[in-house]
């Protein structure tokens, strides 16, 4: 079984050129730099209570998970990172979800990439990361190759329920639409309308025989959710499921939560955590689902999956991507049955970009220790349960 090395170096300040960088740790005084990067490199807009909630305060890594390059009191570089607790079997680790790496357009091609990812390295290895994990774009991928992360192939993309087609594909395309995204949209709009009417035909009655009771809550139920993933965890590498985790998910500034609860008499038998931006109803998220869709949860799941659609019928679009678990939440089959298309299928992959190359690179041992404990392999893709675009 192939393994890979850790990365290290001791360098923390480098000469190239006139100027000279410094890589080291964010600071809560590096936040006005480093949302100056996200408008500059992204075009996002993020404030400092959300850099603090994802990088400071994340109850996973001891200290930050940014690194940042600085150049004459400035910041012009950062490498975040989203620690996420994980789990194969009875074995738990510590992942490391890498995210985002930014460089000023000024400061590009002076090797602050290849600095910031080795000092990284270095730096989560110490805090006890087992392994990190990213989605590379053609750009970065071969900086990923070059530092030796193996390849796990390309991640599955997002299953979409799309309700206001024109809706969605304005909001995918950097131009008003054109004739061929209209006829897309159009598209989409008759494999809506034609999903739904047979949806009113054949799933009620499924529903209706699953003899479940639904309830909703206005919150994210830590307790009840980690519970219910514990009655029948994924299989494979999987995000770990804990109080804490989802007490960590709730104080998230950008995102509100509710929980769609089935019941069996007095018995919860399954939950979906939906998610969608403060304010805005249009876009709708299956952030979670547990436990695990399997043949005997899949009536629960299709009892919450109507009951999320029927509160959401003004939503543009709903969704099963979300940015923190990014696993294959429920079956293709089943997401397909109620109006849910893929991203990489036509008509959806005519606004949509491709996937990108998922990489992950072991810190430590663990690859040989999950080999050895589990009969799992970690650099075989097929074995990875989380979505990482």
């Amino acid at each position: 079984m192939a393994q890979s090395s850790s990365v290290r170096t001791t360098e923390r300040t480098e000469d190239q050129g006139n100027d000279r960088y410094t890589v080291r740790p964010y600071e809560r005084d590096d936040a006005a730099d480093v949302l100056d990067l996200y408008r500059t490199v992204w075009g996002s807009e993020h404030d400092a209570d959300w850099l603090a909630y994802k990088y400071v305060k994340n109850p996973y890594f001891d200290g930050t998970s940014m690194l940042v390059a600085e150049t004459d009191d400035t910041v012009v570089g950062a490498r975040p990172a989203v620690p996420v607790p994980m789990r194969v079997g009875d074995t738990d680790l510590a992942g490391l979800f890498l995210v985002s790496v930014m460089v000023h357009p000024e400061h590009r091609r002076r090797g602050l990439f290849t600095r910031m990812m080795a000092h990284g390295f270095e730096h989560f290895a110490d805090a006890g990361v087992s392994l990190c994990f990213n989605y590379s774009n053609e750009l970065s991928a071969p900086g990923y190759r070059q530092l030796g992360a193996e390849r796990l192939g390309t991640g599955p993309g997002k299953h979409v329920r799309v309700q206001r087609p024109g809706r969605f594909v304005d909001s995918h395309l950097p131009a008003p639409a054109d004739e061929v995204a209209h006829a897309v949209a159009n598209g989409m709009g008759r494999g809506y309308r034609a999903v739904r009417d047979g949806l009113a035909v054949d799933l009620p009655a499924l529903v209706a025989a699953s003899g479940l009771g639904v309830d909703r809550r206005d919150r994210l139920a830590p307790g009840l959710l980690a519970r219910l993933y514990e009655r029948d965890p994924p299989d494979g590498l999987h995000t770990r499921r804990e109080p804490t985790f989802y007490r960590w998910l709730a104080d998230n500034p950008g995102w509100t939560y509710e929980t769609y609860v089935a019941w069996d008499g007095p018995r919860s038998v399954a939950a979906l955590l939906v998610k969608r931006r403060p304010g805005d109803d249009s876009t709708v998220v299956l952030a979670d689902a547990v436990p695990a869709c399997t043949p005997s949860t899949r009536p629960a799941f299709a009892t919450l999956l109507r009951a999320v659609l029927a509160d959401n019928r003004d939503a543009a679009n709903v969704s099963t991507y979300g940015l923190v678990h990014r696993e294959r939440l429920l079956p293709a089959d089943l997401l397909s049955r109620f109006g849910f298309r893929s991203d990489g299928r036509p008509p959806l992959s005519r606004v949509t970009p491709p996937d990108d190359t998922a990489f992950t690179l072991p810190l430590d041992d663990t690859v040989a220790r999950v080999h050895d404990a589990e009969g799992v392999d970690l650099l075989d893709g097929s074995n990875w349960r989380l979505r990482l675009r």
